[in-house]
C-alpha cells in the first residue's frame, strides 16, 4: 500500500467518526427547549377586596367607582348607582391579568411606542381595602395574537398580557350604570302614597294592606305586592338626561303621577361589647326607614319618562309603559274584592235580621244552638246550614264599589233589607253587613260593610242566598228508618195510585194490578227515603204554595213494621203485644228545576236532591214488554200501515219469506228484529189495564208485529201512530195485545222494529 492510499483511508475513518458523533450526541447533551413560556401574574401580589376603581379610556367618558355594602356606586362623572356585576367584571379582569413576555427599556427587541400604543393607553386604577393603589395601562393588541401590550405604574417595562384586555373597559357610561331605579325587598315596604289622577294611601299592618285614604278599607294583598314587585324591579330602558335643566320637557314638572314607597328594614346595631370581652354580645336591631319617590312623566312611543324624585338623583330615564302601568294601579284594582274578611272557624255568634224574621245563633262546645228566633221544637242548629251561611258571607265578592257618604239612603240602607252580624274569637268588633236595595239594572245588590264604611255591589244570587228564613238553620234530617222493615209503599202520582207490598223478600204491585215490581226502582226509593236529608231547609209549612206543595205532585206513604220481638223460651211469660207499624208520609213536587219535599208532622219545607223526586216518579212495574224466555219464535209477521203484511218463517234455523222462497232473506236482520222486540222495555206505562185501545190509537196501529212461538201460541205487539199530547221527543203509544198495558216507546226503539220487506234482503 502506497503513502497516498494510506492517507485517503485515514481521512475516511475520521469523517466517519465525526458523522457518528454528530448523529449520536453524548448522553449529557440537552435537546432544544420548544415549550411556550408560563404566564405570570402582572400584579403580584394581586390586590384584594377592591374598594375603588377608575377607568379612563381614550374617546370615552372617564368613570370612577367606589364600593359600599358590596355594591359599586358611580362617583365620577356624577354620583349614581353602578352595575355591580359589570364593574366587578372589568376590575377583576385587570386585577387578574397574566403576561407571557416582558421587555425592559434597555432591551434592543423592545417594541416601538407606535406599535404598543401605550402613549394613548386605557388607564385603570385599582385601590384595595388597605389603601394600596395599582395602576395599569393597556395599549394596542399584539399583531396576529390574542394579546395586549401593558405597563404598570412605576415600571418602565412593557408587558405582553394574555387576552383582549381592553374589551371590558371600552364601554359607554350607560353600560356601567345600574338600570334599576331602586332596589328594595317587597316584604320591607310599609306604606304607598300615590298622587296624580288617582290619589290614595296604602299602609301595611301585620301581613295585610289597607287603604288609609280616601277611605278606610282592605286592599288586595296580591295586587299591592304585584305593584311593589314592579317598582322594586323597575329598570331604565334608556338614560335620557343626566342633568336636566327643564324637567317640564319630560312631563316631570309637575309629574303626571308620583308614587312614594316607604320601606323599613331591621339591621343589627353596632356592638357595644368592650374590646377583649369573651362573652357573646346579644344582637340588637334598629329599624332603618327610607322612602323611594318615583315621578312619572310624559308617554312617548310606549316609553314613559321617569325619575327617582330626589336632589341626589337628577337623571331622567325611560321605562316601558307596561312596567309603569303595573305601578300606577287604579284604586279600583287594588281594592279587596271580598266584601268581608271572615275566619269561619273562629265564628261564635251569628245574628240575622231580615224580611223572613230574626234569628240568633251561638256556638257552645263546637255545637251551634239557637239563642233566639228558633223554629218550633228546635234547639240545636244544623251545622251544615250554619257552615253554608258563613261560607256565603265569606265568599261575597264585589263586582264594583260605590262612594260611601251621607247619601247612604240612596242605596237602601235606611232601613236595610237585611243585616248580618258575626262575632269571631279574638275580634274586638263583630263583622256587620247591611244589605240594601237592588241596583238599577237588577243584577246586583248594594252591601255595606259597617266596619269599613264601604259600599259594594254583589251579584243578586249571592245576596239572595243570605236572605234566609230562621227555618234555614233547622235540622236537615228528614227521615231515618230501617228499610228492611218496610212492608208497604203507597204512591200517588197525580190521578194514579200504586200500591206495593213486600212478600217473601220480593216486592209486588197489588194495585191497580197484580204484578212483579221493578226491584231496582223500589230499592232506589227505599235507599233515598230511609236516610233522607235536605240540601237546605227553605221554609215552613205555611209556605206550601211557594214550593208547589199545596197539591203535591207525589205522595209517598210507607208502612214501617216494628222490630221483631226477641224470641222467648216456652217456659218464659208471653211477650208484650207487638207495637203498631209506623206510617211515614212524604209529599214532593218540582218547581223551576228544583225538588222540594215535606214530611208529615214536620214544619220544614226542604229542597232535596232531584234524584229523590225522579226515583219516586219512576216506573214501578217490571218494564219488560214480553215475559222472560220469549225468544223461540218460529214466525214473525210485520204489518205496516203503508203496505201489505209480510211473514218470515223459520225452518232449520233459516228464515225465509213466506210465499216467495227465492227472496234472499238475511237471517241476521230478521233475528235482529225479533231480538229487539223480545228485549224491549217500556219507557213508562200510561195504563196498567186499558179497556179501550182506541183511546190510544191502538185499535188501528201504525205497526203490528206478531210472533208465532214454538208452542203454537202467538203474541201481537202494536204501535200507534201517535204519542202523548204535547210530546216533542217522538214517543209512541204501544201495547202487547191481551196484556191490558199501554206504554211508551222511543223513536229510536221504533226505528229498530219498523222495517219494510226490502230491509231484510242480503247485502
Amino acid at each position: 500500500m502506497n503513502q497516498k492510499t494510506t492517507l485517503l483511508l485515514v481521512t475516511a475513518l475520521v469523517l466517519a467518526a465525526v458523522g457518528v458523533w454528530v448523529a449520536f450526541p453524548k448522553k449529557d447533551q440537552k435537546e432544544p427547549d420548544n415549550k411556550k413560556p408560563e404566564p405570570k401574574k402582572l400584579l403580584d401580589p394581586a390586590p384584594k377586596d377592591l374598594v375603588a376603581v377608575e377607568i379612563d379610556v381614550p374617546g370615552r367618558t372617564p368613570v370612577a367607582f367606589a364600593k359600599a355594602d358590596a355594591k359599586w356606586k358611580l362617583t365620577q362623572p356624577f354620583k349614581a348607582p353602578a352595575a355591580t356585576a359589570t364593574v366587578d367584571t372589568a376590575a377583576n379582569a385587570v386585577r387578574d391579568l397574566n403576561y407571557v413576555a416582558s421587555f425592559k427599556s434597555s432591551d434592543p427587541d423592545k417594541p416601538s411606542e407606535e406599535l404598543t400604543g401605550l402613549a394613548k393607553a386605557a388607564r385603570v386604577k385599582l385601590t384595595d381595602a388597605d389603601g394600596k393603589v395599582f395602576i395599569v395601562k393597556l395599549g394596542n393588541d399584539v399583531p396576529a395574537a390574542r394579546q395586549t401590550y401593558a405597563q404598570k405604574e412605576g415600571d418602565d417595562a412593557i408587558y405582553v398580557v394574555t387576552g383582549d384586555a381592553r374589551r371590558g373597559l371600552e364601554r359607554d357610561l350607560k353600560e356601567f350604570r345600574e338600570p334599576r331605579l331602586d332596589e328594595f325587598t317587597v316584604a320591607d315596604a310599609t306604606k304607598i302614597d300615590v298622587s296624580g289622577e288617582e290619589r290614595y294611601t296604602l299602609a301595611k299592618s301585620g301581613d295585610a294592606w289597607t287603604f288609609e285614604s280616601p277611605f278606610r278599607g282592605r286592599a288586595d294583598k296580591n295586587t299591592v305586592e304585584s305593584l311593589l314587585r314592579s317598582a322594586s324591579t323597575l329598570n331604565a330602558m334608556a338614560f335620557v338626561d343626566d342633568a336636566p335643566k327643564k324637567l317640564a320637557l319630560y312631563g316631570l314638572e309637575p309629574p303626571s303621577a308620583r308614587v312614594v314607597i316607604t320601606v323599613e328594614k331591621k339591621v343589627p346595631k353596632p356592638s357595644t361589647q368592650p374590646a377583649g370581652s369573651t362573652q357573646p354580645a346579644p344582637v340588637e336591631f334598629e329599624t332603618q326607614t327610607r322612602t323611594i319617590p318615583l315621578a312619572f312623566g310624559a308617554l312617548v312611543n310606549d316609553q314613559r319618562f321617569v325619575k327617582l324624585d330626589t336632589p341626589e338623583t337628577p337623571w331622567v330615564v325611560q321605562v316601558p309603559e307596561a312596567a309603569a302601568k303595573n305601578i300606577l294601579q287604579l284604586l279600583a284594582n287594588l281594592r279587596e274584592k271580598t266584601v268581608a274578611k271572615l275566619d269561619i272557624n273562629r265564628a261564635n255568634r251569628i245574628s240575622v235580621a231580615g224580611p223572613h224574621g230574626n234569628v240568633e245563633l251561638a256556638k257552645n262546645n263546637n255545637v251551634w244552638e239557637f239563642a233566639s228566633g228558633a223554629p218550633t221544637g228546635s234547639k240545636s242548629a244544623e251545622f251544615a246550614a250554619v257552615d253554608d251561611f258563613l261560607r256565603s258571607v265569606r265568599d261575597l265578592v264585589a263586582t264594583g264599589f260605590e262612594p260611601a257618604g251621607d247619601s247612604l239612603q240612596d242605596y237602601g240602607f235606611k232601613p236595610a233589607r237585611l243585616t248580618v252580624a258575626i262575632t269571631t274569637d279574638g275580634a274586638l268588633e263583630p263583622l256587620r253587613l247591611s244589605f240594601g236595595k237592588p241596583t238599577p239594572s237588577g243584577t246586583g245588590f248594594y252591601v255595606k260593610n259597617e266596619n269599613e264604611n264601604s259600599v259594594a255591589v254583589v251579584k243578586s244570587d249571592a245576596a239572595e242566598a243570605l236572605v234566609v228564613n230562621p227555618m234555614y238553620f233547622a235540622s236537615r234530617d228528614m227521615l231515618r228508618f230501617d228499610r228492611n222493615r218496610v212492608g208497604k209503599i203507597e204512591l200517588t202520582r197525580g190521578d194514579r195510585s200504586v200500591t206495593l207490598q213486600s212478600k217473601a223478600g220480593m216486592w209486588l204491585l197489588t194495585a191497580p194490578v197484580n204484578a212483579p215490581a221493578d226491584a231496582a226502582v223500589v230499592s232506589n226509593i227505599l235507599s233515598d227515603l230511609s236516610t233522607l236529608r235536605a240540601r237546605r231547609v227553605v221554609g215552613s209549612k205555611n209556605q206550601l204554595a211557594a214550593f208547589n206543595l199545596t197539591e203535591p205532585q207525589i205522595f209517598a206513604v210507607l208502612t214501617v213494621n216494628p222490630p221483631a220481638p226477641p224470641s222467648t223460651q216456652s217456659s218464659q211469660p208471653a211477650s208484650q203485644p207487638t207495637a203498631p207499624p209506623e206510617i211515614l208520609t212524604v209529599a214532593a213536587s218540582k218547581k223551576d228545576g228544583k225538588a222540594y219535599a215535606i214530611v208529615a208532622g214536620s214544619d220544614s219545607i226542604c229542597e232535596v236532591d232531584p234524584r229523590v223526586f225522579d226515583d219516586l216518579d219512576a216506573e214501578l212495574l217490571d218494564k219488560r214488554v214480553f215475559p222472560a224466555g220469549v225468544s223461540n219464535a218460529t214466525a214473525v209477521t210485520i204489518a205496516r200501515d203503508a203496505g201489505a203484511a209480510f211473514t218470515f218463517e223459520k225452518k232449520d234455523d233459516q228464515w225465509s219469506l213466506a210465499g216467495e222462497s227465492s227472496f234472499p232473506a238475511d237471517a241476521t236482520k230478521v233475528t235482529a228484529v225479533v231480538s229487539a222486540l223480545t228485549e224491549l222495555k217500556a219507557q213508562k206505562f200510561v195504563s196498567y189495564d186499558a179497556k179501550d185501545l182506541a183511546a190510544f190509537g191502538l185499535d188501528k196501529p201504525a205497526l203490528a208485529i206478531t210472533l208465532k212461538l214454538a208452542d203454537g201460541e202467538s203474541r201481537e205487539f202494536r204501535v200507534a201512530a201517535k204519542g202523548p199530547t204535547g210530546d216533542t221527543t217522538g214517543q209512541r203509544f204501544a201495547t202487547l195485545v191481551g196484556s191490558g198495558r199501554v206504554f211508551l216507546i222511543t223513536k229510536e226503539e221504533l226505528a229498530k222494529l219498523d222495517k219494510d220487506v226490502k230491509s231484510f234482503q242480503k247485502g
